[in-house]
This record gives structure tokens, sequence and C-alpha cells, in this order.
């Protein structure tokens, strides 16, 4: 019994550091999320009427996160995906499913984009005060421009993550509260030029740090990949309709990982 428990304690030692490496980056990436926000309260607070400014950013925020998080939630899936994938050492079948997440992330963006312009009409049949709703939609407005980038950025990172490349993630977070803290005192009082857009310019420019998170993660995943030593992306992840007797489905050219069968059909988009 001792010798067992001697054992299961030498494998968590070894095993601690490693799990650690991965999970501090995440950690810190979590909360340079969860800071975006304040800093966009903290700046708003500053306007004028600063109690309706905060008011109005903070609904809308939450209004928001409610239809783009659970967008993003269904992009959780693949961290189981391409963590088996990326374990048996099947990097084809990891990419297919990022492949297969960033479709869904370009499927989702209209349907949710129309769910967040529709919360000012609710908000107003549910009587909100008007002095909250107004400047609210504008900002919701702004907002929702960087829907595309936000779930572009989840596919991205539920990739890298499962690949065990975690520590750009974490700087693109980070580096994203600079991008958002500089966009806000630019576009939110008018520096530099621009026209000052009061709350609306804190939506335009968490925005930008949106396509700013994405597009690391996008300079992160090129610079991943072409260091890997299998074919390149050309010759495997490309999408192609095959039916078979029972059912019709979408997969890779090359077969589905789940599916090992002789298929008819013809290729699209080639």
């Amino acid at each position: 019994m001792s010798a067992l428990s001697s054992t299961s304690v030498k494998a968590l030692r070894r095993e601690f550091a490693p799990t650690l490496r991965l999970a501090l980056p995440l950690v810190f990436a979590e909360l340079g999320w969860m800071s975006m926000g304040v800093v966009d309260m903290i700046m708003v607070g500053r306007l004028p009427n600063s109690a309706i400014a905060i008011g109005s950013t903070g609904l809308g925020q939450t209004l928001y996160h409610s239809i783009g998080i659970f967008g993003g939630g269904l992009l959780l899936g693949m961290d189981t995906f391409v963590a088996q994938a990326f374990g048996r050492e099947d990097l084809h079948d990891a990419r297919r499913t990022l492949v297969n997440g960033l479709l869904l992330a370009f499927a989702l963006t209209p349907p949710l984009m129309l769910a967040v312009l529709s919360w000012p009409l609710l908000m107003r049949a549910f009587g909100i005060s008007p002095e909250l709703v107004g400047p609210m939609a504008p900002f919701l407005r702004a907002l929702n421009w960087g829907s595309l980038p936000l779930l572009v950025y989840f596919a991205l990172r539920r990739y890298l993550q499962a690949v065990n490349v975690v520590r750009p993630i974490m700087f693109a977070l980070i580096s994203a509260n600079a991008v958002n803290a500089i966009g806000d005192w630019v576009l939110i009082y008018g520096h530099l030029g621009f026209p000052a857009m009061g709350t609306t310019g804190s939506g335009w420019s968490t925005c930008i740090a949106r396509v700013y998170m994405a597009l690391v993660l996008l300079i992160t995943l090129f610079w991943v990949e072409s260091k890997r030593k299998i074919a390149r992306w050309e010759s495997s992840p490309w999408i192609t309709r095959r039916r078979t007797d029972s059912a019709r489905d979408w997969c890779i050219r090359g077969g589905c990982s789940h599916v090992r069968q002789a298929w008819s059909g013809a290729a699209f988009g080639a």
C-alpha cells in the first residue's frame, strides 16, 4: 500500500511542473479577459454624466456577452477533439477540427450579430430607462462588429492551447488590454485628432482589441504550423461533400476521422 502511495506521489510530482507551465499562462489570460471590461468602466467613468455612462456600458457588455459567450461556448468542444488528436500524434485530424471550428465561427456570426441588435428593442419593451438604452444602442452596434474576430479568436485559442501553445494566448490578452486602454483614451475623449465618441468609442476600442487578439493568434498559428514536419496545410484540410447510402455528411477531404466507409459524391469548391 505504501509502495502504491509512493508511486502516486512521484507521478503527481512528475506531472505537476508541466501542468503548471500550461495552466499559469491561461490563468493570466483569463485575468486579462476580465480586466478588459474593468478598463472600459474606468475610462467611461470619467465622462461628464458618469453614472449613465457606466450604467449603459455595463448593461451593454452584459447583454453582449450573454450572446457572444454562447457562441464561444459552442466552440469549447474543440478542446477535446484537438487534444485527443494531438495526443495520438494525428495532427491532420487536429487541423480538421480547427478548420471546422473556424467554419462554425463564420456560420455563427450573422445570427449572433442579429440577436445582439435586438437587445435595445427588448430593453425598451422591458421598461429599462431610455437614459440607459439610448447610449447603450450605439455602444452595442460598435461592439457587435467585433463578433467575428472574437469567435475566430475563440477557435484559434482552442486549437493552440490543445497543442500546448499557451504563452502567445497570455500575451494576446494582456497586450490587448493595452490596445483597448489606448483606444479608449483616443476614441472616448477625442485625442490624436479623432472625434470624442463617448461610450460608443469604448465599443469601437473593444472591437479593435478583439481584431488585434485574433491577428496575434493567427500569426502564432502560422508560425507554429510552419515548424511542423508533416505535410503542409494545402494537402490536408479542405472541404468536400460526401454522400453515403444512409446519410449525407460534411467532412474534410481525405476522409472523416469517425467514418471509414467507401464514399461516393463529388468535391465542391475545388
